[in-house]
C-alpha cells in the first residue's frame, strides 16, 4: 500500500468525520506516516473540521495535543479556527496548553478571535493567563465588526485591570508598540498615565514619543499625561525622547502641551554633568521640515555613489571610498569672502547633499568651514535616524577649533540627531578639557603626522589611512577651498574615487574663497591641473549638478 493511499484514506476521513475509516487506518507501526504535507496529524485535521468523535478516539488512542504542523500550530489552534468549543475542552483536558504559539506568535485565544470565534474564544478566556487574555483582547479590538468577541472578553478585562499595577503595564505595552486602541480602551476604562513606569522611569508618554505614536501621545496628554515629567536615566522628557527618535510631529504635539524646550539630562552616555539643548536647538532642528530627495533624482547619482565594490576596492588601499563635494558659483567662488557664510545651494540640490551624506560613513570639512559656519554637519533626509547618520571629520592641525558645548555639531549630538566629531590634528598636547568635552560626547582627537616635505599640512593618504583605521568605508569631503583645491592637485587624483559638484546660477565677484588647484606646467607649459571624465550633467531647481570623475591630464 503507498504512503499516498495511507495519506489520502487518514486525512480525507479526518476531514469527513469517518470516524470508522479513521479507526482501520490508525496503526502504531505508521507513526513515521501519520502527516500530512502540511505536518498536521490526523488530530490537527479532526479539530480543523470539528469532530469531537475522532479527536476523542484520536487522544485516547494516544495521539498527542502538543504535536505542531509546519506552521507551529496545535490541534487546539485548529479547533479555534472552526470554533468548535467542545473539542477545544477536550484537547485543553488532554493537557493543551492555551498558551502555545505558532510561528507567528499566535495562541489559540488569538485564532479563535481572528476567525471569529465567539464560543471558543470565551472558553480560552477562562483557561489562559492574563496575559494571553489581554494579547487576545486587544486583537479583538482592532476587528470593528465583532463585537460579539469583544464582550466574550468584558468581565474577564474588567478583573484584570483591577490591579492597578498589571493595567499600567498593559498601557506601557500599548504605547511602546503602537496599539491606538487599546491605548484609548484602557485610558477610557480609567487607567492612568502617570502611574506606570518601566525599567528605566519612563512613562508610556516617554515610549509613544520615541516611537513616533503621535494618535497615542494626544490621548495621554488628554488624559492628563505629565507633559514634562522625567525618566530616571537621567531626567530624560518625553519631548527629548521625541527628539531622539527624531519624531518631529510628537514633538510638535507635545511643546503645544506646553513642553518645556530647555531639558537638563544627564546623559548617561556622555557623562555625569547635566547638559542642556537649548531652544534655540529645538526649535530650529526639530521644528524644521525634513527633506526629500526622490527615487528618480537618487538614480541619476547613483553611479557616482560608494558601492559595496567601490568601497572594498578602496579599503584594499588603505582608504575609504572618497567623494568630493561643494557648491559653487559660475566664477568657480564657495563664499564671498574668507569666513563669510554664503548660501548658494537651492532646496532642490540641499536635499541632494543631505541624500549624499546619508549614503557616506562619514563628511569632512576643514577647521575653516567650521570656525566660519558652525554647522551641524549632520543629515536631514527623512526617515534618517541616529544610526545612519553620518560621522563628522574635521581637520584641525593646530587645534583651531574651540570645542564647546554650545557648537552646533554637538548639540545636534546630545539631541539625538546626528554624531559628534572625529577631529583630524598634529597636537598630541590637546587641552584635556576640549578632548574630555569631545569624548563625552562620543567624538574625539585623531593625531597625524604633518607632511613630511614641510608643507605644514596633512598628506591625504595619511587622512584616509586614519579614517580607514576607524572602520570608515566611505567619506564625503566637502570643503573648504583649501580642502578642495589640494584634492584637486594632481597627487591626489588617485585618491578621489567621484565629484560632485553642485553649480549655482550666480556670479560672486572677485575677492571670494575660489576653487582653482594649483597650477600644472609639463615640460615648461602649463597644462590643465584636474579633469573630469565620465561626465554627467543633472538640472536640480535652479541649480545644475556635475558629475565625474578625476581623468588624466589632457
Amino acid at each position: 500500500m503507498s504512503p499516498f493511499s495511507f495519506f489520502a484514506t487518514i486525512f480525507e476521513a479526518a476531514a469527513k468525520g469517518d470516524i470508522d475509516i479513521v479507526k482501520d487506518w490508525i496503526d502504531p507501526r505508521r507513526r513515521e506516516l501519520r502527516r500530512d504535507k502540511d505536518g498536521n496529524t490526523a488530530l490537527h485535521v479532526a479539530s480543523r473540521h470539528g469532530h469531537d468523535d475522532i479527536v476523542a478516539f484520536l487522544l485516547q488512542a494516544g495521539s498527542s495535543p502538543h504535536s505542531k504542523n509546519s506552521k507551529g500550530e496545535t490541534a487546539l489552534h485548529e479547533a479555534a479556527k472552526s470554533d468548535s468549543v467542545s473539542v477545544a475542552m477536550m484537547l485543553v483536558t488532554a493537557g493543551a496548553s492555551p498558551e502555545v504559539k505558532s510561528n507567528e506568535q499566535q495562541t489559540g485565544l488569538d485564532v479563535a478571535v481572528a476567525f471569529g470565534s465567539v464560543m471558543t474564544a470565551a472558553y480560552l478566556v477562562g483557561a489562559s493567563s492574563s496575559g494571553t487574555i489581554w494579547a487576545g483582547f486587544r486583537k479583538a479590538l482592532q476587528y470593528d465588526d465583532l463585537a460579539e468577541i469583544t464582550d466574550v472578553f468584558e468581565d474577564s478585562i474588567d478583573f484584570l485591570l483591577e490591579d492597578e499595577t498589571r493595567a499600567g503595564n498593559f498601557l506601557l505595552v500599548s504605547a511602546y508598540q503602537g496599539d491606538e486602541k487599546a491605548a484609548r480602551y484602557l485610558l477610557d476604562h480609567g487607567v492612568s498615565p502617570n502611574d506606570a513606569i518601566d525599567h528605566n522611569g519612563a512613562t508610556p508618554l516617554h515610549l509613544a514619543a520615541s516611537f513616533g505614536h503621535v494618535n497615542i501621545a494626544k490621548d495621554l496628554l488628554d488624559a492628563g499625561a505629565e507633559v514634562n515629567v522625567k525618566d530616571s536615566m537621567g531626567g530624560g522628557t518625553p519631548l527629548f525622547a521625541a527628539i531622539q527618535g527624531q519624531e518631529l510631529e510628537v514633538v510638535k504635539v507635545l511643546l503645544d502641551a506646553g513642553a518645556t524646550t530647555d531639558i537638563p539630562r544627564t546623559c548617561v552616555d556622555y557623562n555625569t554633568q547635566p547638559a542642556t539643548c537649548s531652544s534655540t536647538l529645538i526649535l530650529s532642528l526639530t521644528m524644521a521640515e525634513r527633506l526629500r530627495f526622490p527615487a528618480a533624482d537618487a538614480a541619476k547619482l547613483e553611479a557616482q555613489l560608494p558601492s559595496k565594490q567601490a568601497i572594498a576596492l578602496a579599503t584594499s588601499e588603505s582608504r575609504p571610498f572618497v567623494t568630493l563635494t561643494f557648491a559653487t558659483s559660475l566664477d568657480s567662488s564657495l563664499s564671498l569672502a574668507p569666513g563669510t557664510r554664503t548660501r548658494l545651494s537651492g532646496s532642490e540640490s540641499k536635499a541632494m547633499t543631505h541624500y549624499l551624506r546619508s549614503r557616506h560613513d562619514a563628511i569632512c570639512v576643514g577647521v575653516g568651514t567650521v570656525v566660519a559656519d558652525d554647522p551641524a554637519l549632520n543629515c536631514r533626509i527623512e526617515g534618517v535616524g541616529l544610526k545612519k547618520q553620518p560621522r563628522p571629520i574635521i581637520i584641525d592641525p593646530s587645534c583651531r577649533w574651540e570645542v564647546s558645548a554650545r557648537s552646533k555639531v554637538l548639540e545636534v549630538a546630545r539631541a539625538g540627531l546626528g554624531l559628534a566629531p572625529y577631529v583630524i590634528t598634529s597636537r598630541w598636547d590637546v587641552d584635556p578639557a576640549r578632548r574630555g568635552l569631545l569624548e563625552q560626547h562620543g567624538g574625539k582627537f585623531i593625531t597625524v603626522q604633518m607632511d613630511a616635505a614641510g608643507s605644514g599640512r596633512f598628506a591625504w593618504r595619511d587622512i584616509l589611512a586614519a579614517l580607514h583605521r576607524e572602520g570608515l568605508g566611505s567619506v564625503m569631503i566637502e570643503g573648504g577651498g583649501q580642502v578642495i583645491n589640494s584634492l584637486l592637485a594632481p597627487t591626489s587624483h588617485d585618491l578621489v574615487d567621484s565629484v560632485i559638484v553642485t553649480i549655482a546660477p550666480t556670479w560672486l565677484g572677485q575677492g571670494g574663497v575660489v576653487v582653482s588647484p594649483e597650477r600644472v606646467e609639463q615640460n615648461g607649459t602649463a597644462i590643465s591641473a584636474a579633469r573630469l571624465s565620465h561626465v554627467s550633467w543633472h538640472p536640480f531647481g535652479e541649480d545644475v549638478v556635475l558629475c565625474g570623475r578625476l581623468g588624466p591630464q589632457q
